[in-house]
């Protein structure tokens, strides 16, 4: 994916902004600080999807403003329009809220990224919920305000999926999560399981054809004369026979469904529990200080509510589920009893006739026989589906070792690399950083950086280009890079060197497209900054009121 061209529009103040874009490197560069990079960056990943409205820069009244994007994914064009929570997109009748805009944006992305709620981790086969966009996104973007704050790309968007949720969103990015190992186990395990409940019944099948052999073998044979009532009287049995059988199996499947939605229900209305439980505590005024919830009590609420409410739709959807399964079921129950009642209506005829009472032992004994035969089929079919199965389980436990070694081998791969690039960087550009080794930051290791001041600054600096290369090269996802700049402490022009330096060798000389936030001045140690785009921010306001009207129509849908 690359960014063509963005245009933000103020359609209070009528005022408005379009840039367009390189589709390799792009500097945003302002006269000085504090002049409107940061709101032009924080926008352009904010159309794009990553909830970043909390550090949106004061002044910046993003909610008074549409936001439109141009960009090219897989040679095709197209555009995202987002005004406050909603999102516009090509293809699409409707806005999409951002529930349904992330279903939208993976499939663009060619993706089905899932994980878990923090809050259900603990739960046994708890769901994976389809990932918000802000998660995807987060690994690409380097925010000033809230990506420096001494834990690499920590960050609110991830906090509804727990602190090992980092991990494994690089570990998808790279291809290397569980993900496909797990499925195959499962699938694997479905198979074996099968078979033994097969076996099970095949050993039952066994002594129930040996017991009515030795019935069949006993058997009297009768004169001619019964054959005509007796054939009358099987077809009718037979004809019964088989019903009761259709309606029991079909009873028996109704069952399983309905054990499994029971099942389902129980597990949603204990997360709604849970999540009410906490919903409750963050309604709460402090009990030593009165004082009311904070902005980020406030925010977990907002994502706790948003979770409650996606159980209740998914409990009512199981209820009416069950509703309608255990409505199937009655009309099997009344069904089975009028085939009874008709079966009992026979039985009586033939305690008045005679001639049916003496052919009723030969009647037993050939429904005997039949059965053996049904018998005799059933075992069969459970020996071929056991024979089946055990095909599909070598098959599979074959790719599984594959995938695992694959798996494997890219780790290590991409393990290397993370140690290359770590000692690379250190030696020629960060050279300022000393007595950090590998021990200190291992490959997928999100914690908190050790140090302060510029010294943190640096080694976290040095973790974001190291992984920025590593998803340029091992990504299946491909999302344009940003820094939104480096520097949050004073820094002196040795450091300012180093760090200059490194961003133009480990950044923008990436063969991604890359957007990087820099004040004029500091251009000199950009090294090339000539053969780059170059988007200059001279004064506020960034918004302007030439072109309004004309890319106001860009608008119209």
């Amino acid at each position: 994916m690359t960014f063509d061209k963005f245009i933000i529009l103020d359609y209070v103040n009528k005022k408005s902004l379009k840039l367009e874009f390189s589709n390799t490197q792009n500097l945003i560069v302002g006269k000085r600080n504090k002049i409107g990079k940061s709101s032009i960056v924080k926008s352009l990943f904010y159309t794009l999807g990553y909830n970043n409205g909390s550090s949106m820069p004061d002044g910046w009244i993003y909610n008074n403003m549409k936001f439109k994007l141009f960009f090219t994914n897989n040679g095709e064009s197209s555009y995202i329009i987002r005004h406050q929570d909603l999102f516009y997109v090509e293809g699409s009748e409707k806005p999409l809220d951002e529930k349904e805009y992330r279903y939208w944006f993976q499939n663009l992305l060619g993706i089905d990224y899932r994980l878990k709620l923090s809050r259900e981790k603990e739960i046994q086969n708890a769901n994976e919920y389809k990932i918000y966009a802000s998660a995807v996104i987060m690994p690409f973007y380097i925010d000033q305000d809230i990506s420096w704050r001494g834990t690499p790309y920590k960050s609110e968007v991830m906090g509804m999926y727990g602190q090992s949720s980092y991990k494994n969103m690089f570990e998808k990015l790279f291809s290397v999560s569980d993900d496909k190992i797990t499925k195959l186990k499962e699938k694997i395990k479905k198979f074996k399981d099968e078979n033994k409940k097969l076996l099970e019944k095949i050993s039952v099948l066994e002594e129930l054809i040996e017991e009515q052999i030795k019935q069949k073998n006993s058997s009297i044979q009768y004169d001619e004369e019964y054959f005509e009532k007796r054939e009358e009287y099987l077809k009718i049995l037979s004809k019964i026979n088989d019903e009761i059988q259709n309606n029991t199996k079909e009873k028996m499947k109704i069952s399983e469904k309905l054990n499994t939605i029971f099942s389902e229900l129980n597990h949603l209305e204990e997360i709604k529990k849970m999540l009410e439980k906490k919903n409750k505590n963050l309604m709460g005024v402090c009990k030593h200080c009165g004082s009311s919830s904070s902005i980020t009590q406030l925010a977990d609420r907002l994502t706790v509510m948003n979770n409650i409410d996606e159980i209740s739709y998914q409990i009512d959807t199981t209820r009416k589920s069950m509703e309608l399964e255990q409505q199937t079921m009655n009309e099997f129950i009344e069904r089975e009893k009028k085939v009874k009642n008709i079966y009992n209506e026979y039985m009586s005829i033939i305690k008045r006739e005679p001639d049916l009472k003496s052919i009723d032992s030969y009647i037993q004994n050939s429904a005997e026989s039949l059965a053996s035969d049904v018998l005799i089929k059933k075992k069969e079919k459970a020996g071929t589906k056991v024979g089946t199965n055990i095909v599909e389980i070598k098959k599979n436990e074959s790719l599984l070792r594959t995938l695992e070694s694959k798996q494997q081998k890219k780790t290590a791969e991409i393990s290397k690399k993370y140690e290359e690039l770590f000692l690379d960087i250190i030696s020629s550009s960060l050279t300022s950083i000393s007595n950090y080794t590998l021990k200190d930051y291992p490959f997928l290791n999100f914690t908190k950086i050790k140090g302060s001041g510029t010294d943190a600054n640096l080694k976290t600096y040095l973790v974001y280009l190291i992984y920025f290369n590593l998803l340029n090269s091992y990504s299946e996802v491909k999302i344009p890079f940003l820094i939104d700049s480096f520097i949050t402490t004073e820094l002196d022009i040795e450091n300012k060197k180093e760090m200059f330096s490194a961003v133009s060798k480990y950044f923008l000389e990436l063969d991604s497209q890359t957007f990087f936030t820099v004040i004029e001045e500091n251009l000199e140690y950009i090294t090339n900054h000539e053969k780059y785009k170059k988007h200059f921010i001279h004064s506020k306001p960034i918004l302007k009121d030439e072109n309004y009207e004309e890319n106001l129509e860009e608008f119209k849908l």
